[in-house]
């Protein structure tokens, strides 16, 4: 899917390789870096899309680069996506509905990583439970 491999580019997607802990370094260098400029960025704080859509256990990377540059995390619940994947995370030609839930911003100050993490993940699963269920 090339035109897939064009919008991450064009997004200025920021890969991981998974295992491989200098790629990881090299990742949170640049998050470091755009949240100092004041870029935002869109983390998918599981690091994958589980093929049941049970919302999986959160990575750590986002809520340590958010108390760093100290900003405001945006929890955004995604319904209807896995309808919309095969189970190998290549999109399917078709149409479906897709919601996304925008939460109100969780405030780092006085927080840890810990409980960034379970603040997030609570507002993710609130929206999943109003949106019908297990989805990502």
């Amino acid at each position: 899917y090339p035109a897939i491999g064009q919008a991450f580019w064009m997004a200025r997607h920021i890969s991981v390789k998974r295992g491989d802990r200098d790629s990881a370094q090299r990742c949170m260098e640049t998050v470091d870096a755009w949240l100092r400029r004041g870029v935002s960025v869109l983390f998918f704080p599981e690091g994958t899309r589980k093929v049941d859509g049970v919302l999986g256990p959160f990575k750590s990377g986002a809520f340590r680069a958010a108390l760093s540059a100290k900003v405001p995390i945006a929890p955004v619940t995604i319904s209807g996506a896995r309808e919309l994947m095969s189970p190998r995370g290549v999109p399917q030609l078709g149409w479906g509905r897709v919601q996304l839930t925008i939460h109100p911003l969780i405030r780092t100050e006085g927080k840890d990583k810990d409980g960034l993490a379970t603040e997030t993940r609570t507002a993710i699963l609130e929206g999943l439970a109003k949106a019908g269920g297990k989805d990502e």
